[in-house]
């Protein structure tokens, strides 16, 4: 009897009588041709003998782990595991692993990740929204492995192993601006987490450019901004209670305004929640609008109007790019699209604006 956990291929072999190489191709999923009875009898008898792959030693002959490293600005925001769902179903499905890293934008942090999994020789590495981790990703391109990278509108970092796929937020912001425009809103405030990564600027950019063309403009007042307008609190993580702190600043300070554009539903969920514990409706007294149509939008009272994404499509869509990616490089040599910089058009779902219960036409009364 073979103790549980140390049986290897030759047992199998010795058990069906086949070579120790076909046991191989089976169990490694190998495009060598086998039998389908001698396959089925070979994945029998690994289960029943209790086999377990040694993914270390494999990982060595045949160059590569099937991991997929996955750079995350922040676990806690409903947004990214959104994505990263999408991401492990399709890896899930190729025969990949993941290996997630909540980074929170911190630079000691993400180079402490990035040197793990340079050391574990992951496949492949995606990285989310983060502005400013070049520094450690770069060694690991350098040691030749692949970065899918979704950014903004910022200047691509150019490698020939590195594939930037940019998110036009500007475009989402105006679309956010646009629908309290429509409504008749020209008294909008902004509601803004420190304004230190590229995303928040390029909304508020986007926000700016759609006041303006409409002939009106966003006041420096009216421009809110966690732990400058309103004080920050250590221990406070959350943007539904940023979102709070920052409504009570808006009241105090410009509360003519009647729309409040926040930088995600997360904080628009704090908002609502400060305006009617002081007494306030939603959208009768103010309008409010998010971004990223995060799961508790629809289930909010009232239900948050928000411009939406299909975050698990796009992760389906980034993981099985890189799996494409991956491939080519390990059986063809690494081939390069024929740009540095990837639209989403055609490889991320469009962005959609959803209107909901939380905007309506502006109260007509004047003042709050």
């Amino acid at each position: 009897m073979v103790k549980k956990g140390s049986t290897t291929i030759y047992d199998i072999a010795a058990e069906l009588k086949v070579s120790p190489a076909t046991v191989s191709r089976v169990l490694s999923r190998s495009s060598h041709p086998v039998k389908e009875e001698v396959r089925e009898a070979v994945l029998q008898t690994a289960k029943k003998m209790n086999y377990i792959p040694n993914a270390q030693a494999r990982s060595l002959k045949l160059k590569k782990t099937s991991v997929v490293g996955v750079v995350i600005p922040s676990i806690s925001n409903p947004f990214y595991p959104s994505i990263v769902r999408g991401m492990e179903d399709t890896a899930t499905q190729e025969g990949y692993f993941l290996h997630l890293c909540s980074c929170d934008r911190n630079q000691d942090r993400t180079a402490h990740y990035i040197q793990t999994m340079l050391e574990q020789n992951v496949d492949a590495i995606i990285s989310i929204y983060n502005d400013n981790i070049f520094a450690s990703l770069s060694g690991y391109v350098s040691h030749g492995g692949i970065l899918v990278n979704l950014n903004t509108t910022t200047d691509p970092y150019v490698s020939d192993r590195i594939y930037n796929i940019q998110v036009d937020k500007l475009l989402e912001a105006r679309m956010a601006t646009e629908h309290l425009l429509s409504l008749g809103h020209k008294k909008i405030a902004v509601l803004m987490s420190k304004l230190d990564y590229q995303i928040r600027l390029d909304k508020v950019a986007g926000i700016c450019q759609t006041l303006e063309a409409a002939g009106l403009e966003l006041p420096e007042e009216r421009l809110l901004i966690y732990g400058r307008d309103c004080q920050a609190r250590e221990l406070c993580r959350e943007d539904t209670e940023r979102g709070a702190q920052l409504v009570d600043a808006m009241l105090n300070r410009c509360p003519e305004v009647t729309a409040i554009i926040c930088m995600n539903d997360i904080m628009a969920l704090g908002a609502i929640f400060e305006l009617k514990k002081k007494g306030y409706r939603v959208p009768a007294d103010y309008s409010v609008m998010g971004f990223d149509d995060s799961f508790s939008s629809p289930y909010s009272s009232p239900t948050i109007s928000t411009v939406a994404l299909d975050k698990y499509s796009w992760g389906q869509s980034l993981m099985g790019f890189t799996i494409e990616r991956i491939r080519e490089a390990q059986d063809k040599g690494l081939k390069r699209l024929p740009t540095g910089v990837i639209s989403e058009q055609g490889l991320l779902e469009p962005i959609t604006l959803i209107h909901r219960k939380s905007t309506d036409v502006p109260r007509t009364s004047p003042g709050a």
